[in-house]
């Protein structure tokens, strides 16, 4: 009968397909071990060898892959400008929270904010002191919530903030005093202070809730709270163009 004869040429140098080589020294092992008779001790450690080598490669490849991969993701779920998470990020966190709502039975806060008066800050001061706010708000956001708590920015001047695991009434005190320190906010940049203000809304969820219909009711008391602050502006002739200006002077 004849007998197999492999020898450490046979196994695929370091950097070959990785699948196909494991799988061939696994073979080639194991018949080494049918034929151990008829090898040499420097065959079978020149057999294992060559096995460590490529075993070796393989798991720092996928090692590696492992890490291109974990920040390709936290790249994708990141907002380029304020380092917050974005809306896809939001999304994910969104249905996370709900899905702990419906196992544990856990309630929460969904709140969303819209700067009011954006695009005046764009126009008078151009698009880096744009940036400079939504930097310095998405900062300003972070410090006012706990841990397990998330904020993100979901569009051009929109945040959002997941109040996860309270009560519905401690999480809206909560929204409610975000939404005054906001409110009391100036970003410096250029020597100027400009007023920040925004709209919020806040919608409470638990078990019975889905996101869509959540972030529908956040979303409708935003705009609603938008138009009562347009609103109050105009019967007390103030704007925020008027406070930029103001405080370009101070």
């Amino acid at each position: 009968m004849a007998h197999s004869t492999n020898t450490v040429e046979d196994f695929p140098e370091p950097g070959s397909e990785l699948a196909i080589s494991v799988g061939a020294i696994a073979e080639k092992l194991l018949q080494t071990i049918r034929d151990k008779g008829n090898r040499t001790d420097a065959d079978q450690r020149g057999l294992l060898e060559r096995a460590l080598a490529v075993a070796t490669e393989a798991e720092q490849r996928l090692a590696e892959q492992s890490r291109r991969i974990a920040l390709l993701e936290i790249l994708t779920l990141t907002d380029e400008i304020t380092g917050l998470m974005n809306r896809r990020g939001f999304d994910r966190e969104l249905i996370r929270a709900l899905a702990a709502a419906r196992r544990y039975g856990d309630t929460g806060v969904l709140t969303l904010i819209d700067l009011d008066d954006f695009k005046t800050i764009n126009d008078v001061y151009g698009h880096l002191a744009g940036d400079q706010v939504l930097r310095t708000i998405g900062q300003l956001l972070q410090l006012q919530i706990r841990e397990n708590d998330s904020v993100s920015r979901i569009g051009g001047d929109e945040f959002a903030i997941l109040l996860a695991k309270c009560g519905g009434d401690s999480g809206f005190a909560r929204a409610e005093e975000i939404e005054m320190v906001l409110n009391e906010h100036f970003v410096n940049f250029g020597g100027a202070a400009i007023p920040v203000r925004g709209s919020v809304g806040i919608a409470k969820f638990d078990k019975t809730d889905d996101s869509e219909s959540l972030i529908n009711l956040a979303d409708q008391a935003m705009y609603k709270k938008k138009l009562m602050n347009s609103r109050e502006r105009s019967r007390n002739g103030q704007s925020l163009l008027l406070g930029l200006h103001m405080g370009e002077s101070d």
